[in-house]
């Protein structure tokens, strides 16, 4: 299955930054995002996607 989610633009989203190490080049935060379906095979009939509380970590490259 294939569908495509964009934001949401009647709900907020929030993408917080919470800490960046910049000598490693090491990224953390949280978010709360809502997205809402923009194109979907007919098997999905999912319209929105919530995802809460959630945490992230990345590296930065040059």
């Amino acid at each position: 299955m294939t569908s495509l989610y964009i934001l949401d633009p009647s709900s907020s989203s929030e993408i917080t930054i919470t800490e960046y190490d910049s000598e490693q080049n090491i990224i953390r935060g949280s978010f709360d995002v809502t997205l809402h379906q923009d194109w979907s095979n007919p098997e999905n009939d999912i319209d929105l996607l919530n995802f809460t509380n959630g945490q992230f970590k990345g590296s930065i490259r040059n």
